[in-house]
């Protein structure tokens, strides 16, 4: 038979089975429209909110608009009656096996945790990170085409943050922007949060550069320099090193396992390092004024341990050790069940905070720039495990997938991913990123990506699945709505923070105690203020207003939320130096100096409590801690309780 007629017979045969069998419709080939294609606009939205109303300018309304885009989705389904499957081969039982014992172990442990409520917040997102997880694999599973149109949105968002930490790092624009530290911290809060975020959505824009056509191509390359000079003026020596990570990892990884790209990943690993570099060392000859360089450089010395002892960079990898080498014992102490999600932060001080920065009262502990540590000391080991093991399994899958694929672009999709995981990895030891929610954002997307290219990989053969119908999507709804509740009291929480602080300022004493009562709920119990609760500043109002019974009340409410906080203390024996009852109040302002023993103000009232009963050397001793120099009245103080001392002693 001729080629010709095989064609034909070829085509006539395709033709034939296309055609719907009597009695049978035609299997459907049209892509899902609506349900998931809400995501390209999640990724495109959520990492831009902010606002200038409450003191966490960013966290909050990112939690919230998640929370809300996921619950309308679930309930979209739930209207539309639909269930949406999910392949379960025994990987993937025991990656979701492992994510809902760490969720359940932690409510666990927050049962014997100082401030359990402090833990609803953590739990729940948890749990909303989990659904994000099953949406999104469901999503690309159903359309493979969605992870090219995430990608796409993820290289415009990291081209736009990068340019605005730029341009505020030079005063151009976006110098409003509110943020903790110093520029650039673009729209993240956070200088060294802003360097992370930018690190974890490089692997998307690196996957672009790569598949892109090449329009996609230029744009994205344009994004990755943009991404890598803003990594650099952060100056975040976690997110150099992850960025780092992300280089090697995927250029490792392709070389091993991609020999079809393997020349193009290294010249292309080549070039791009050096056009870094070159715009790198124009930004460091423009530095006029030598700071850029001057923090550059300690920063790097910092990561060999070659720096100058009393550089910002020293002190801060010295504080950071401590605090570490405290959380060890913390895990010691706790090696079970932890102290709580969410409680760190409060259990920490009990091991004290001498030569820390805590131990002056200006800073309170708020993480421990460590993930491993801060999740085993809150959760105990079991935690750990739970936790760490379904990233682990995860990056399984990953390593899986690779060998099994024949699809070129399927596997540098998921090398990108896992060198994105390294990056989180690797930052992780440092820094904070899974508090974060753009941050947590991309660390699912990119765990996502992979599990939902290994379903892929498994496709033909048989796999049992799991089905979700209306009780699963429902439970779904329900834990979406409880987030999207904590939400809104959070943002509650710390609006009225806010007000309550603005009008102490302006000593609007009433005004303060009504904020502060508007604001108090049983969710949400300390601010991002850490060791503030709202009861605390109803206390300092009704002090004020002479309304010491009650001020004494909320002061116990406050203490049982944060036992360890010296502004508690400290606020408690004001009070009771103004009932004139001294010793209560140097019992307290004693408690409050065994947490934090340079805490100026501490030290000030308790001289002048020492003096009230009489025990002038205390109060001499007290005095000889602190600088005096310019305060007439403690001046006057020291030289009264000097020439009664000498009179006691005759």
């Amino acid at each position: 038979m001729s080629k010709k007629k095989q064609r034909k017979l070829a085509a006539l045969a395709e033709e034939q089975l296309n055609q719907p069998q009597k009695g049978k419709k035609k299997a459907s080939t049209k892509r899902p429209g609506f349900t998931f294609h809400w995501l390209v606009l999640l990724v495109l939205i959520l990492p831009f909110l902010i606002s200038e109303k409450i003191s966490d300018s960013v966290t909050i309304l990112r939690y919230i608009f998640l929370s809300g885009t996921l619950l309308v989705s679930v309930l979209y389904i739930l209207w539309q009656k639909k269930a949406f499957d999910l392949p379960a081969p025994l990987l993937i039982k025991l990656i979701f096996a492992s994510a809902l014992l760490y969720g359940a172990w932690s409510i666990i442990s927050m049962q014997g945790a100082l401030n359990y409520r402090e833990g609803y917040y953590e739990v729940a997102r948890h749990f909303l990170n989990i659904i994000l997880l099953i949406v999104v694999i469901t999503a690309i599973i159903k359309d493979p085409s969605l992870i090219t149109r995430i990608c796409k949105a993820l290289v415009w968002v990291a081209l736009l943050q990068g340019l605005i930490g730029i341009f505020q790092y030079y005063d151009i624009a976006f110098t409003e922007v509110p943020g903790a530290n110093e520029k650039p911290y673009g729209l993240m809060g956070n200088r060294n949060l802003f360097g992370s975020a930018q690190v974890f959505i490089a692997p998307f824009v690196f996957y672009m550069l790569y598949s892109g056509n090449k329009l996609w191509k230029y744009i994205s390359g344009i994004s990755l320099t943009i991404v890598s000079l803003s990594i650099f003026l952060s100056q975040t020596r976690s997110a150099w090193l992850a960025f780092v990570a992300v280089i090697l990892v995927s250029l490792i990884l392709t070389i091993i396992f991609s020999p079809a790209n393997r020349k193009k990943w290294i010249l292309g690993t080549v070039i791009g390092t050096l056009v870094i570099a070159a715009f790198i060392s124009l930004f460091l000859a423009a530095d006029i004024e030598g700071q850029l360089s001057q923090s550059v450089t300690s920063r790097a010395a910092s990561l060999t341990g070659a720096v100058v002892s009393n550089s910002n960079a020293s002190s801060t990898v010295t504080d950071r050790l401590q605090i570490w080498k405290q959380t060890g014992q913390l895990i010691k102490d706790n090696p079970a069940l932890g102290v709580g999600p969410g409680n760190w932060k409060i259990a920490i001080l009990q091991y004290g905070t001498e030569g820390l920065i805590w131990a002056y009262g200006n800073y309170s502990p708020d993480r421990v720039h460590n993930v491993y540590l801060q999740v085993t000391a809150e959760t105990g080991i079991p935690g750990a495990i739970f936790y760490f093991g379904m990233w682990l399994l995860i990056a399984f899958a990953g390593f899986k997938t690779i060998l099994r694929t024949k699809n070129e672009d399927q596997k540098i999709l998921v090398i990108l991913m896992l060198a994105g995981l390294s990056a989180v990895a690797v930052d992780a030891m440092f820094s904070f990123p899974t508090e974060r929610i753009e941050h947590t954002l991309y660390m699912f997307l990119m765990g996502a990506f992979i599990l939902g290219s290994y379903l892929d990989s498994l496709s033909g053969t048989n796999q049992k699945v799991w089905s979700f119908k209306k009780p699963v999507l429902i439970g779904f709804g329900v834990i979406l709505a409880f987030n999207l509740f904590l939400g809104f009291k959070r943002y509650q929480f710390d609006r009225q923070l806010s007000i309550t602080k603005a009008y102490e300022n302006s000593r609007q004493y009433n005004e303060m105690l009504q904020e502060a009562t508007a604001g108090m709920n049983n969710f949400i119990t300390l601010g991002l203020e850490i060791g503030v609760s709202l009861e605390l500043k109803a206390a300092i109002a009704l002090k004020e207003l002479k309304e010491y019974d009650k001020a004494l009340k909320e002061i116990s409410i406050a203490k049982k939320y944060n036992p360890y906080s010296a502004n508690v203390y400290s606020t408690e024996g004001t009070i009771y130096t103004d009932m004139g009852q001294f010793d209560r109040a140097i019992q307290s302002y004693e408690k409050g100096l065994s947490i934090v023993p340079q805490h100026d103000i501490i030290l000030k009232n308790l001289s002048v409590n020492y003096f009230n009963v009489e025990n002038y050397k205390g109060c001499i001793d007290v005095l000889n801690k602190i600088q005096i120099n310019g305060d007439e009245y403690l001046l006057n103080l020291l030289a009264e309780a000097k020439k009664r001392l000498a009179t006691q002693a005759k």
